[in-house]
């Protein structure tokens, strides 16, 4: 019987070391990275503590142009995930028909922009393609990526 107990205590203290050797974090503990992604094409990356609810980081997902309804502030993240932000239905702009008001709502487009753009679209007619925006003054693909999901003909 005794050589039994003694293989037993050989086996725990075993199986301390490997744990002491390894340090195994609590899940309470550890920390999990999520991605926001914008409309725009921008992307947040958030390190919070494992078990977290979307509600931790909803202060991030304030997007005046965005549709927060089909998120659910109680879910559970886990590491990895992407949250994607979606815009508005019905806050698009046609390029065709758009005001100078109208072309202002978009992110990073001011007077002077939304000017070039109607006086771009009057010197040459109607845009036939989305892309074409680009052949406007001063809006690069950078800019391009940012106002393009909200951009119809």
């Amino acid at each position: 019987m005794k050589p039994f107990f003694f293989l037993v205590f050989l086996g725990l203290s075993a199986c301390a070391q490997l744990s002491d050797a390894f340090e195994i974090e609590s899940p309470q503990h550890a920390t999990i990275t999520v991605s926001i992604q914008y409309p725009e094409g921008e992307r947040l990356t958030r390190t919070i503590p494992n078990f977290s609810r979307l509600e931790t980081i909803w202060t991030d997902l304030q997007c005046a142009t965005c549709d927060l309804r089909h998120l659910n502030p109680d879910q559970i993240l886990k590491d990895g995930d992407v949250i994607v932000l979606r815009p508005k239905a019905g806050l698009t702009v046609s390029l065709n028909q758009a005001t100078l008001a109208d072309f202002m709502f978009l992110p990073g487009i001011g007077e002077v922009l939304a000017q070039r753009i109607i006086d771009y679209r009057t010197l040459h007619g109607f845009f036939k393609r989305i892309e074409e925006v680009m052949l406007v003054r001063g809006i690069k693909e950078g800019l391009f990526r940012k106002i393009k999901p909200f951009l119809v003909l």
